[in-house]
């Protein structure tokens, strides 16, 4: 039952035009990026030796790809339970033998399965340079991870929001809000150490970075891990809330 949700999911976001016109421009916007990043490569000798290519180009290639995913979950994801709770389709579901656990894990695999399609597209450009340069399928390997599950925390985060409000154009908001504040922390600087600390400890660039350069560290897996595992328990409850609000009513 959870996958014949997660399809359902999957088919619903292809079935409006907005579902196809933000992957073609987010496809069009990683595109771009590419093909700058490999015009500064050519234009740069320092870079040229080594694994150079698969840093410069296509670790950098998958980190825009968050940055770009940034704008597109926030926006395509508000519609999951929050755009069901507006329409009143929302009681449907919940009357069905689903839990709300396999609910919030169909919606999450359906939605994320889409969302991945972003990194996704960023590893095929970038093993297109197989051909031309020596690439380091180890480091490509490790930012193609870290790029991934950057992305599926994105969507636990932003499937939470959805489902904590009833205004579609709220969850948007709050979502982007949590991702660019993850994104900002490590700017942040209070004087005090422990709070430095926390800080960093709860950055995106701090777990992400290592990854990006092929080293794999089992805290920045569970970090990641850890925020998907949080997010989605914190929906799975916000759901069981809503349900027994429905079957007191």
């Amino acid at each position: 039952m959870i996958w014949h949700l997660a399809s359902r999911e999957w088919k619903r976001l292809f079935r409006t035009p907005l579902g196809w016109f933000v992957l073609a421009a987010a496809q069009l916007a990683q595109g771009m990026v590419f093909l700058q990043l490999v015009d500064t490569y050519q234009r740069s000798p320092a870079t040229a030796a080594g694994s150079g290519a698969t840093y410069q180009v296509a670790s950098l290639s998958l980190a825009s790809s968050g940055y770009i995913a940034l704008l597109v979950i926030p926006i395509l994801s508000m519609r999951m339970i929050s755009e069901e709770r507006r329409l009143h389709s929302l009681p449907l579901l919940l009357s069905s033998p689903l839990s709300s656990t396999q609910i919030i894990l169909g919606k999450y695999l359906g939605f994320n399965a889409y969302a991945l399609l972003l990194p996704l597209f960023s590893l095929l450009m970038s093993l297109s340079l197989a051909g031309a340069t020596r690439l380091d399928f180890g480091m490509l390997t490790a930012a193609g991870l870290g790029s991934m599950l950057l992305i599926s925390a994105y969507t636990a985060i932003s499937l939470f929001c959805s489902a904590a409000s009833r205004a579609p154009a709220l969850a948007a908001v709050s979502s982007l809000t949590i991702l660019i504040l993850l994104w900002s922390t490590t700017v942040f600087h209070s004087g005090i150490i422990e709070l430095d600390q926390i800080m960093n400890l709860i950055s995106w660039p701090q777990h992400l970075q290592p990854l990006l350069q092929g080293i794999v560290d089992t805290r920045n897996l569970l970090f990641f891990l850890l925020v998907i595992v949080l997010f989605l328990g914190l929906a799975v409850l916000q759901l069981h809330n809503l349900r027994n609000r429905e079957e007191g009513e």
